[in-house]
């Protein structure tokens, strides 16, 4: 049997874990515990490889992954509210595929935020649009409220 939780069980991870419960120590003392980090870069392309089995480009993927490494290195420098998951760039991708052919907003962006980005301030998301923007070459949309 495997469990997995974003905390070691006693209540660590600040802000990011608030609703995390704390588990009983006696639970907690019948499984090996380890630590994880992300996949390699290589890896989270596969993963996204098999996922969209064709429906995007290789080169969108790898640039979906470059994007989802700045992110967290922004939340490991205190600049992010939280990190992006394998699990936020699945539904980004599905997003994207969904409206890949939209002509009323940025595909990249619209699918990004509704993946991601709406979940953090607007100032946050500009700044992470500017990450998007590094490695894809595609011009970010304003967003309301926010002086470029």
């Amino acid at each position: 049997m495997a469990a997995t939780a974003n905390t070691r069980g006693d209540g660590q991870g600040g802000d990011v874990y608030t609703a995390t419960n704390i588990f009983n120590m006696a639970s907690l003392s019948r499984f090996e515990r380890w630590e994880m980090t992300y996949p390699s870069a290589f890896v989270e392309e596969q993963i996204l490889e098999n996922s969209f089995n064709g429906k995007l480009q290789s080169s969108i993927l790898k640039n979906m992954v470059k994007t989802a490494a700045d992110i967290r290195r922004a939340y490991q420098d205190g600049n992010c509210p939280g990190p992006i998951s394998i699990r936020d760039l699945l539904r980004w991708g599905r997003k994207l595929v969904q409206a890949w052919h939209r002509t009323d907003v940025a595909p990249l962006y619209h699918s990004f935020d509704k993946a991601f980005g709406n979940g953090v301030d607007p100032h946050v998301r500009a700044m992470l649009h500017t990450l998007i923007q590094t490695h894809f070459g595609v011009a970010a949309p304003q967003i309301v409220g926010v002086v470029p």
